[in-house]
């Protein structure tokens, strides 16, 4: 679930709910379950070699007849979402995952979440050079929702990596 939410940016309720139907050879197409300004996105994800290997792996699961969703727990049934995230939080807790304190900003250190590999994989379609535009037709975000997120975590990075490097 957490090697599907890094290559997909998907909300909870969608990885969860996606469909061995709406994978394709080129993309991953799906609209999403949240509404945002009284409307769902589409998410068109891109279908890389890795999510592709990944999905391969997801397709071997044995499942209970009828289950078609590329997640499924030990049971072969589909996951729901607070079970997912229970899940998720036992590895995290057990491996010790955390944000680390920004002693400049004033943050805590903060347990890391399920959602938090969405601004991961807006992160890394940032860095391969797509465009805002582009980005948020992937990831079903607004323009300006993935403009924050490069401003924080892109921009800001280049810009230090830079400085480095001088």
């Amino acid at each position: 679930a957490l090697e599907l939410a890094t290559l997909t940016g998907f909300r909870r309720a969608d990885l969860v709910a996606v469909t061995l139907g709406e994978v394709s050879e080129h993309a991953i197409v799906r609209t999403a379950q949240k509404r945002s300004r009284g409307r769902r996105r589409r998410a068109v994800v891109p279908m890389i070699p890795r999510l592709a290997e990944l999905i391969e792996r997801l397709r071997q699961l044995p499942r209970k007849t009828g289950v078609e969703t590329l997640l499924v727990n030990s049971m072969g049934r589909p996951w729901t979402g607070p079970s997912l995230t229970q899940a998720v939080n036992q590895i995290r807790d057990a491996a010790k995952i955390v944000q680390p304190a920004d002693q400049s900003a004033g943050t805590p250190e903060r347990k890391k979440h399920l959602h938090d590999c969405r601004g991961t994989y807006v992160t890394h379609l940032c860095r391969a050079g797509l465009t805002n535009e582009e980005i948020a037709n992937i990831a079903a975000w607004s323009v300006d929702s993935v403009e924050r997120i490069r401003r924080t975590y892109v921009d800001d990075a280049a810009v230090v990596v830079a400085l480095s490097e001088r």
